[in-house]
């Protein structure tokens, strides 16, 4: 077994501030040691246990983030630990990793039956290990991530059902609001809906932020909805002014009310005014209280005053926790749009090269191909793969590979830059170019300017005749027609690409789809 050593500067290091847990389990004392000593010097917390029964009492007292197992153990094997471990929900979703000298396949097979989530064979390499580990990791936070939003937007949704249960005159002053997930459109309409109701001179919905350059306080407040009564001469601008804030709202989940000339904290820290004074008016401050905290304030002012019944008081409370609902539930929306975007586009991306997968590669060739059957224009598809890659993992280990993947996707990907020129990891070493409008001569010195980046990336190979990493291309152009398919074009550019690693690799050779 290796000993510990630095792992390589492209391994993801668990935070100080966030210590992952590891469990070890194995009977052998050098082994455990060994890892031990390695994990923790890669800034992982590590538990050990010395037998399978020693594992599960450890688990039941603090469960870890993933479970490092070895398979032979007297009494209860790694086999046996993991189903028992599988089958106890407090422990079901650790991910558990097999590290054991057993390499033949159905030891393999065995360990993902019985609820494995990786396999390492003995003796492992060190940096194999950490990656394994951190990736594990890292997928099962992600796992607890999700699903803790997925737990907060139905607890969300729970709370907009039992918003919609209230009196009908709540229901009837807010229906409006839960029309759009716009945080603006909401805000508007809470503001309109919220002065009719109470016959106010204005509303006004102010958000809490951090100051701009240049300004003073911890916290600012600016309007960002309003609704005035057109007959008032109520000065905009006078409420759209910064004001810096520094005193906390007591009992920020009350609505307060305000009467003009009154001396207060929370008069002065507002600076509220809505319009020319009288001694009836009065302002009613609401707060916008979402999980994350005070959100903002609404206002609503009379200039002739107004009876505030505790039922009135209450409903303004409740159309205020209304906003903030709303408000919230919108700005979730837009965070789950977003990720919803950004995980469409990983479904489309490789994760080690981060240009366009298989998947996508498939899919935009068939919309290509169709879109040049009605343009009558050639599309040309270049195949390509990294020369001698095999035995420039075995060399260089697969770290190292992987980090030639990547340079050799970015070369192809800022090399051939227009619009039209698509490149996807087509699997393994191989690459798939798809050039839109383009023919056979121009698709060759496209792909000239690619061999010299290639070159210019200068990847040492010592296992390669050329001393260095190369690329073979294969391509292959045609005008899409009947009874032609997207398949005969990558076959002929398969053809291509066999023909150039026969005569001598490193080279671009071309081939006719039929």
């Amino acid at each position: 077994m290796p000993p510990p050593n630095r792992a390589s500067p492209f391994l993801e290091q668990p935070s100080d501030e966030d210590p992952r847990t590891v469990l070890v389990v194995d009977d052998t004392l050098e082994n455990l040691q060994v890892l031990t000593a390695l994990l923790r010097q890669h800034g992982y917390r590590v538990r050990q246990a010395s037998s399978g029964r020693m594992a599960l009492m450890t688990v039941q007292a603090n469960p870890p983030d993933l479970i490092l197992l070895d398979i032979s153990m007297p009494q209860m094997d790694g086999y046996d630990l993991c189903r028992a471990l599988k089958d106890n929900p407090q422990s079901a979703d650790i991910p558990v990793i097999f590290l054991s000298a057993r390499g033949d396949s159905a030891d393999k097979v065995q360990g993902f039956r019985v609820g494995g989530a990786d396999y390492i064979t003995k003796p492992f390499q060190v940096e194999e290990v950490l990656v394994r580990v951190s990736h594990h990791i890292t997928v099962q936070r992600q796992k607890i991530q999700i699903l803790e939003q997925n737990r907060q937007l139905q607890l969300q949704e729970m709370q907009l059902r039992q918003q919609s249960q209230r009196e009908k005159l709540l229901v009837a002053a807010i229906d409006d609001i839960r029309q759009t997930l716009n945080v603006g459109q909401i805000l508007r309409t809470a503001a309109d809906r919220t002065r009719t109701f109470f016959s106010a001179t204005s509303v006004m919905v102010y958000a809490f932020h951090s100051p701009l350059p240049g300004e003073e306080g911890e916290e600012i407040a600016s309007v960002v909805a309003h609704s005035i009564d057109a007959g008032v001469n109520c000065p905009l601008q006078r409420h759209f002014q910064r004001h810096g804030l520094g005193h906390p709202l007591e009992k920020p989940h009350q609505v307060k009310v305000i009467r003009s000339g009154a001396k207060s904290p929370l008069a002065d820290w507002l600076h509220l005014d809505c319009g020319p004074c009288s001694d009836e008016e009065t302002t009613a401050i609401a707060p916008l209280q979402t999980p994350s905290g005070l959100w903002g304030i609404v206002t609503v002012c009379h200039l002739q005053g107004y009876s505030w019944e505790p039922w009135s008081l209450a409903f303004f409370e409740s159309l205020a926790g209304a906003m903030a609902v709303a408000i919230h539930h919108a700005e979730l929306y837009e965070q789950l749009r977003v990720l919803n975007k950004t995980l469409e586009q990983l479904a489309h991306v490789d994760g080690l090269t981060k240009v366009n997968n298989r998947r996508a590669f498939d899919n935009r060739l068939t919309t290509e191909w169709d879109r040049h059957q009605h343009s009558g224009k050639p599309l040309t598809l270049v195949m390509c793969d990294v020369d001698f890659f095999k035995p420039y993992n075995d060399f260089y280990g697969h770290p190292t590979g992987d980090d030639c993947l990547k340079a050799v996707a970015q070369a192809l990907q800022h090399t051939l830059r227009r619009s039209s020129d698509w490149v996807a990891r087509y699997g393994g070493e191989e690459f798939a170019i798809l050039l839109a409008e383009t023919n056979g001569d121009q698709a060759r010195q496209a792909i000239h300017k690619v061999q010299a980046a290639i070159r210019k990336l200068a990847i040492a190979h010592q296992q390669s005749p050329f001393q260095r990493v190369t690329l073979s291309f294969g391509i292959a152009t045609a005008i899409p027609a009947d009874p032609q398919s997207p398949k005969d074009l990558i076959a002929a550019a398969d053809r291509a690409l066999y023909r150039a690693k026969q005569q001598g690799r490193n080279r671009c050779e071309r081939a006719d789809c039929p």
